[in-house]
């Protein structure tokens, strides 16, 4: 290391006035400044490979995470995946369910109004039968008028025929 007269010796004046200074060899003042350098430079040269080292730490430690991420957010979408097919299957037996409930319903209702026109037919088959038994006895008989019907109507519960 350079002493602290060295460094002094910097500000001197260059050409004091006065006398003339001894003959000598000029001094070499950059040699003298790389050599008070020199070692200065030399560890600025270890924190510039530790400054790469770790930039390059940074760097992979950067890639680490980032691939990380991508496996976590591919994992979340495969699972979000699963939910929505989940989902979509249940929601298909609840549509299934509520279209075979409708169905069963309809069925039920359907069978209900056979059941009704059954009981009907069953009541009115009678009085259609005896008319037809009528009309054909009044045809038998030439009792039928102009209009078709019989001359002798009896009351229809049933309704007309």
């Amino acid at each position: 290391m350079p002493q602290f007269r060295d460094f002094l010796d910097r500000f001197r004046p260059a050409g004091a006035p006065g006398a003339a200074g001894r003959a000598a060899v000029p001094a070499d003042r950059s040699a003298e400044l790389a050599a008070e350098l020199m070692p200065v430079l030399m560890l600025l040269d270890d924190a510039d490979g530790a400054c790469a080292r770790t930039v390059a730490q940074a760097h992979a430690e950067a890639q680490r995470i980032l691939a990380a991420a991508r496996a976590e957010a591919a994992a979340q979408l495969e699972d979000a995946g699963h939910r929505a097919d989940a989902v979509r299957a249940e929601t298909v037996q609840h549509v299934v369910a509520a279209a075979q409930a409708e169905a069963d319903g309809a069925v039920t209702s359907a069978r209900l109004q056979a059941g009704e026109i059954a009981r009907l037919a069953g009541q009115r088959i009678p009085a259609v039968a005896a008319r037809a038994v009528d009309l054909v006895q009044a045809l038998g008989d030439g009792d039928i008028g102009p209009s078709g019907g019989s001359a002798d109507r009896r009351d229809n519960p049933g309704g007309p025929a």
